[in-house]
């Protein structure tokens, strides 16, 4: 896609409000594998040991999560917010990243995404202990502070800025269709929208679009590639997790790296479905108030040469900045508190 970021990744945040379930479940079962499904795991798939025992082999972080995966896709605000705060038209003369970003509403939409996936990498409730809980905290908040997530996304965009095509995307961005647009996509930026989404998932359940919506906003997300990288983001957060625990943990023996890779292969392919899911439905809220025409022309230029580079560019960026930021939490995050200071279960009631 092109501005909205928490559409293009609509669950890089790892979120889902897919028609018929609007969740998306992660367990690790006892095979260390992380798993992602639309359906809760049997209890078979994350057995528990006692609190007071540790586990014979080093456990994995939020081994015992079985709630959905942080939160729904970002929902609009209302639309008659989103009309009395229409995008700003783009200045004729040079732009920089800065303003182009936010024009697009990118850099907003990227905080908003960065909070979700900081919640990765928080402990279920008793899974440490409270001094480790503080640690934790610290490590994410500054791995993911929004401003350090945002300079790394905008230096990977600068690598591959082509100014004939960007002077393109903003003539784009100045028609009113364009404003419109991404005024629209402006709007989903802030998580406190999330429930609104989840809503409009259950009734697109019991009252599915039209043929034709469908097929438009199928066509935005294949040519936008929203789904295919909120999968290879998935991806990345296993791997980074599933790398920094072999390399913290105590002894036994380490994956390697091809197995590494096809552990987080499998959970892209698991979750792609289920992704895919979200991304219509998200796509729908965001677009409804659009004419099935503008919609149309909205896919036209998303699909020409562009609306491509533009997309590719974007969604590479995306992609290096948060698996380098994965990298980077999950590592101090297992080196402060290592996998075998992580309870299986949470604590009984006193």
């Amino acid at each position: 896609m092109t501005e909205r970021l928490a559409v293009l990744v609509v669950a890089a945040a790892l979120a889902a409000a897919s028609p018929a379930s609007a969740e998306v479940h992660r367990w690790i079962d006892a095979d260390g594998v992380i798993n992602y499904s639309d359906r809760a795991p049997q209890p078979s798939a994350h057995p528990v040991a006692p609190a007071a025992e540790p586990a014979a082999e080093p456990p994995v972080v939020m081994a015992t999560v079985t709630a959905p995966l942080a939160v729904p896709a970002p929902a609009p605000i209302p639309m008659r917010a989103a009309i009395a705060t229409p995008a700003e038209p783009a200045p004729s003369g040079p732009v920089t990243l800065d303003v182009l970003f936010e024009l697009t509403g990118t850099k907003r939409q990227l905080a908003g995404l960065t909070a979700r996936l900081a919640r990765e990498f928080r402990p279920a409730k008793g899974q440490v202990l409270a001094p480790a809980q503080v640690t934790i905290e610290r490590i994410v908040a500054r791995t993911f502070h929004p401003d350090t997530v945002y300079q790394l996304a905008k230096e990977e965009f600068a690598r591959g800025l082509d100014r004939a095509k960007l002077e393109a995307k903003l003539r784009w961005l100045r028609s009113p269709l364009g404003r419109k647009v991404a005024a629209l996509e402006i709007a989903t930026a802030d998580p406190e929208h999330d429930r609104e989404l989840a809503e409009f998932g259950a009734t697109v359940a019991a009252k599915p679009p039209s043929e034709r919506r469908r097929q438009l906003v199928e066509r935005l997300d294949w040519v936008s590639g929203a789904s295919d990288v909120s999968a290879d983001v998935t991806a990345a957060l296993s791997s980074s997790v599933t790398r920094a625990i072999a390399l913290n943990a105590g002894g036994g023996r380490r994956p390697s790296r091809r197995q590494i890779e096809s552990q987080a292969e499998e959970v892209r392919a698991g979750a792609a479905v289920t992704l895919r899911q979200a991304t219509i439905v998200s796509m729908l809220y965001t677009y409804r108030t659009l004419s099935d025409e503008e919609l149309e022309r909205y896919v036209e230029f998303e699909s020409t040469e562009v609306g491509r580079w533009y997309n590719a560019l974007l969604r590479r960026a995306l992609l290096t900045t948060l698996t380098r930021t994965f990298d980077e939490t999950a590592q101090a995050v297992f080196a402060a508190v290592p996998p075998d200071r992580w309870a299986r279960a949470t604590p009984t009631a006193r």
